[in-house]
């Protein structure tokens, strides 16, 4: 088990609940930042956890749970009051996921989920003021990847590639798809949902209230 927590100026919290064999590392710089960082539960092991913030209020909360190993989430703030989430395991997720997410600006939120889900990726990028990403991998997904990038402000992403709500015959999981979703402007929104294996969607937005949406037909 290894940690690591640094901070400067004036109330910076964090707390941390640790499971054998995993690394957590907490960069704080700022006012009224707060870090939570959970690893724990039964056969989690090798979990990495990096969080770095810079500025004032950011919240930033980590769960590596239950059935979780060799997972990794890397989460970096500056501005005030962005919030960021990471939940991994839960759900034996244990094939090695990981999360990336990078916020700078004001009151951004940003959320990646990825239960029973194997070598996959999720990379959230956001930059501006009251942007929402959102991405969840799940249902037996395997070597998937999910990259969303906001510029600008008043912007909403969101993409799943969980088969929630999705019939699939047996057996036969999501495999190595991907999604990447970018806008640039502002109070735009795009929706991805992807189930199924082999498939690539990419939508891209410039400009002032775009929407787009993309999901595959229900069996």
């Amino acid at each position: 088990m290894k940690k690591l927590v640094t901070g400067a100026f004036v109330v910076l919290t964090a707390g941390f609940t640790y499971a054998q064999n995993s690394d957590n590392t907490v960069t704080q710089s700022g006012n009224n930042n707060t870090a939570a960082v959970t690893q724990l539960g039964l056969q989690a092991f090798g979990n990495e956890n990096i969080s770095s913030q810079t500025g004032n209020a950011n919240n930033v909360n980590v769960y590596q749970r239950s059935n979780s190993a060799r997972n990794k989430a890397a989460t970096t703030q500056n501005g005030t009051l962005n919030q960021a989430t990471v939940s991994q395991g839960q759900g034996f997720s244990a094939g090695g996921v990981e999360v990336t997410q990078d916020q700078d600006g004001l009151a951004n939120t940003v959320t990646a989920t990825q239960q029973f889900s194997f070598g996959s990726k999720i990379d959230q990028k956001q930059d501006g003021i009251f942007n929402t990403a959102t991405s969840t991998q799940g249902g037996g997904d395997v070597r998937s990847n999910i990259s969303q990038d906001q510029d600008g402000n008043f912007n909403t992403a969101t993409a799943s590639q969980s088969q929630t709500g999705y019939t699939r015959p047996t057996g036969v999981y999501s495999t190595a798809n991907d999604i990447s979703q970018i806008q640039d402007g502002n109070v735009n929104v795009a929706n991805a949902t992807q189930v199924g294996y082999l498939n690539t969607l990419d939508q891209n937005q410039d400009g002032n209230f775009n929407n787009a949406s993309s999901k595959p037909d229900r069996n």
